[in-house]
């Protein structure tokens, strides 16, 4: 009687045990972002967790023991699990989510065996990768539009270099300071466009700066515009239309100057050659309102929703360069003013 007992305490802690270790195997299956497929040799389902419901729509009822195909009607899906069954390995493999925009869901396949070796079924991992997929594209086609666009003032730079360092050169004194200016031009290209770069890593690594101080921003936009060798070699004229006392602001004066900067340039690249650019200055109770306008040809009307995404770029526009960073800066920086741009 009393091994009986033993035997079935013994037992009962054994299914308690059991017990748990599936309990805690459904919690487990349940939180998981990826879907989880499991099918016996035959490719019918055992197991399905919500998140394969969620990602397939699945809405039959009575899904276990049925064949894969019958409840995910995604023919790659099933073949991939049928394969790695037939050959006896594990496969991967990524496939479009019918009926989606793009999906890619990445299948990872692998077989499920006994303590003797034997097969008992297969386990499906599926995960949605269409993000990583477009980061992985972004960032390629951000390689080589960075390479690109450094490659051309590059060679300009070089080009124009080489001639003027010609000992047998017969350029005259005119002709030599337009080489030297359109090197300076290109080098300020470069450095603005490594600016950009290293601004977009400074946020996105949290590292942006604001040092709040009372700014005059009309003094501020007149002396950025005047003290700006650049933007007094531009053949554009610049007209201000501030309020005879206009507040003053708590900012980072050099951060502004930098966001007033990138829109006064952007004013003068899409801006007929003499035009005119207006900056006006509006006191609009607790904040201040700074507009820059231009006389060109203007901002098609799809493009202003993705104007201030990073990389963003407008290539209908002619006279265009750049990465597309400059906006997406300048929106930051306002933005850490607790203002807005558009």
């Amino acid at each position: 009687m009393v091994e009986r007992a033993a035997v079935a305490v013994e037992n009962a802690q054994l299914l308690e045990r059991l017990g748990e270790a599936k309990s805690r195997i459904e919690s487990i299956l349940h939180s998981m972002a990826d879907g989880v497929i499991a099918t016996d040799t035959e490719g019918r389902i055992v197991l399905l967790n919500p998140a394969t419901v969620k990602i397939f729509g699945i809405f039959k009822k009575n899904i276990l023991n049925r064949p894969l195909l019958e409840v995910i009607e995604h023919r790659e899906i099933a073949d991939l699990v049928s394969r790695a069954l037939s050959e006896g390995k594990e496969l991967v493999q990524e496939v479009e989510l019918p009926g989606s925009k793009n999906t890619i869901l990445q299948i990872h396949t692998t077989l499920v065996r006994s303590g003797a070796k034997e097969t008992l079924g297969a386990v499906t991992i599926v995960r949605d990768v269409t993000e990583i997929r477009e980061l992985s594209q972004a960032q390629s086609d951000f390689v080589s539009m960075v390479s690109h666009e450094l490659r051309t003032p590059l060679a300009s730079i070089r080009a124009h270099t080489d001639t003027l360092m010609q000992k047998d050169t017969s350029l005259n004194r005119a002709t030599q300071l337009e080489f030297l200016a359109v090197i300076q031009t290109e080098t300020e290209r470069l450095t603005k466009m490594i600016t950009d770069l290293l601004d977009v890593s400074r946020i996105e690594a949290g590292r942006l700066e604001i040092e709040l101080e009372p700014v005059d921003m009309k003094g501020l936009i007149e002396m950025t515009i005047r003290n700006t060798p650049k933007l007094q070699s531009e053949k554009h004229q610049f007209r201000f239309d501030f309020p005879h006392k206009l507040p003053l602001v708590l900012g980072d004066a050099h951060k502004i100057e930098q966001v007033i900067l990138n829109l006064v340039e952007n004013a003068i690249v899409y801006s007929p050659e003499g035009g005119t650019i207006t900056i006006f200055g509006r006191d609009e109770g607790d904040q201040v309102l700074i507009t820059v306008a231009d006389q060109g040809m203007g901002i098609p009307p799809e493009h202003l929703p993705g104007l201030f995404e990073k990389f963003y770029r407008i290539d209908a526009l002619e006279g265009g360069s750049g990465v597309g960073l400059g906006l997406f800066v300048a929106k930051t920086i306002v933005e850490a003013h607790d203002g807005k741009i558009w």
